[in-house]
């Protein structure tokens, strides 16, 4: 194609239009004066035009499906971080408190077996000052019985060997008062003196009493 002649028809609408021929490269790739060369058969811009054309006939084509498409993938690109969001948070809360149920489990253990053994162990000593007092108390007991026992012998024997001797005491009295009496007797009497006619009392002499005694205890207590 040679050098492009003069426009001879007439544009009456670009020099109304400046503003709009400045920003119409810049929007859509090609530019007002490049239309006119297309219609002038300028085959440089009617191949921009064309391949521009082919293009835009695609991209309308393809428009709503990709759209559609775009639509699903960045919906479920939404989707899919909201539920990683959702589950991550919802995760977080249940691992903290599935751990805290664990903390608590664990320690709720230690605490039985800290306990259990805390128990025990008192139990324990709770035994051996039961046992100790109980033998201290069978010991005291079987001291105060043997002390009873033994003070109430020796008290009863004393007492016993007491009445036994009562006897034999009043009969010392008894003879001391009778010497006294034959010698006021004898002073009195002088040559006439006559013992019989003095009476003289008498308890049973020692060795019975404590045959009799013996024979008694032999009987009572069997001993």
């Amino acid at each position: 194609m040679g050098k492009m002649r003069p426009l001879k028809i007439k544009d009456h609408v670009s020099k109304k239009t400046g503003r709009i021929r400045k920003k119409f490269k810049k929007t859509f790739g090609v530019s007002p004066h490049q239309i006119t060369l297309a219609l002038l058969n300028h085959e440089k811009s009617q191949n921009l035009i064309a391949d521009m054309a082919n293009d835009g006939e695609v991209i309308s084509k393809f428009a709503p499906k990709v759209l559609e498409r775009m639509k699903h993938i960045i919906e479920g690109t939404k989707d899919l971080n909201r539920v990683h969001s959702e589950v991550a948070k919802l995760g977080g809360d249940a691992i903290n408190q599935i751990q805290k149920y664990q903390d608590d489990s664990e320690l709720a253990n230690t605490k039985y077996v800290n306990t259990a053994e805390e128990q025990k162990l008192s139990f324990t000593s709770a035994k051996d000052k039961e046992s100790l007092r109980h033998k201290n108390a069978i010991a005291l007991g079987t001291l105060q019985k043997w002390l009873a026992r033994h003070t109430e012998q020796i008290d009863g024997e004393y007492k016993y060997n007491q009445t036994q001797l009562n006897t034999e005491t009043k009969n010392q009295q008894i003879n001391l008062e009778y010497d006294e009496k034959l010698g006021e007797y004898r002073l009195d009497m002088g040559s006439d003196f006559n013992p019989e006619l003095l009476p003289k009392k008498q308890y049973a002499p020692l060795e019975v009493v404590k045959r009799i005694a013996t024979t008694i205890k032999e009987t009572l207590l069997g001993f």
